[in-house]
């Protein structure tokens, strides 16, 4: 698709990018066990959990799997901050 605004987000056909791959994860695995009951119940539960994440996500704006990860996901980084005293960061 041509984008109308300059700041438009990337899309996969007519839904935004991040929900598209969502759907598409939890179709991935229903294809993988090769059943298909688990195929339908995996489409299901992609498309309710695709719908939950696109409700969430006008709540939220752009960058809300940054700010989630930023906040739930394990590690030091927002607990440590950077040192004034070091004048070359790497990492």
């Amino acid at each position: 698709m041509i984008p109308r605004l300059l700041d438009a987000p990337n899309m996969a056909l007519w839904v935004e990018q991040d929900t598209a791959l969502i759907g598409a994860s939890g179709l991935y695995v229903g294809l993988a066990t090769g059943n298909l009951l688990h195929l339908i119940v995996a489409t299901l539960f992609t498309i309710i959990l695709a719908r939950y994440y696109a409700r969430i996500k006008t709540s939220g704006g752009r960058g809300l799997i940054s700010q989630l990860m930023y906040w739930y996901m394990p590690g030091n980084a927002k607990n440590q901050p950077i040192s004034p005293t070091i004048r070359e960061y790497r990492g």
